[in-house]
């Protein structure tokens, strides 16, 4: 008679039964442990104190800048859910943009594609729990923000600025050649981010 081997829960492999004993999430859940919402709190704080940090990306596009408040985001999302990633991710763009006094396009923008990349990337990885899965639903995130690029921007500068502005002869070569290259480095700096911070920490947010 085989003998079950004594498998410890690691990031390769978690399985659901603990998961739903510990009070955990899964990707279809939505109810939360208070340690779980105290530690979603905090990435909210996070995220929005990462979120004031501005480096230049783009030359000549001064206001294209790079900050790491989606990171908390994401790592929210591998650990307790596609929900409360974005729950994270919308709560720290509204308190930065509240607090920052910024005009309203940019954190919209940045909320359509967080969202883009939290919900597939979430849901890819909590499906079955490995360091590939993880890997897989960051690419499959940063390519569907990726296809939202263009629309997210049309729509939020048409609202914003009106039809003339979106339909002129400076905004499309804007967005190919200043716009489309920063949301790729931003979303591979986040995804790089993420994964590091993820691995180092999913021993805390598991247990």
């Amino acid at each position: 008679m085989e003998t079950e081997k004594n498998n410890k829960p690691t990031i390769d492999e978690k399985p659901v039964q603990a998961e739903k004993k510990a009070g955990k999430t899964t990707g279809r859940e939505t109810h939360w442990s208070a340690r779980q919402l105290a530690l979603m709190s905090i990435s909210i704080a996070l995220g929005t104190l990462l979120a004031f940090i501005a480096i230049p990306l783009i030359p000549g596009a001064a206001t294209l800048t790079y900050d790491p408040g989606n990171v908390p985001a994401l790592f929210g999302g591998f650990a307790f859910g596609p929900v409360a990633g974005c729950i994270i991710g919308v709560l720290s763009l509204l308190l930065h943009f509240l607090l920052s006094g910024d005009n309203w396009v940019g954190p919209a923008i940045n909320a359509i594609l967080l969202i883009g990349v939290i919900v597939p990337a979430a849901l890819i990885y909590r499906q079955k729990r490995t360091t590939k899965r993880l890997i897989v639903g960051l690419v499959v995130g940063c390519l569907v923000a990726m296809v939202l690029v263009i629309p997210a921007n049309y729509a939020a500068w048409y609202i914003y600025s009106g039809p003339a502005f979106v339909n002129s002869d400076f905004f499309f070569p804007f967005v190919l050649s200043a716009i489309l290259p920063f949301n790729v480095i931003k979303l591979s700096l986040n995804a790089i981010l993420s994964f590091g911070l993820y691995k180092s920490l999913y021993k805390l947010v598991e247990r």
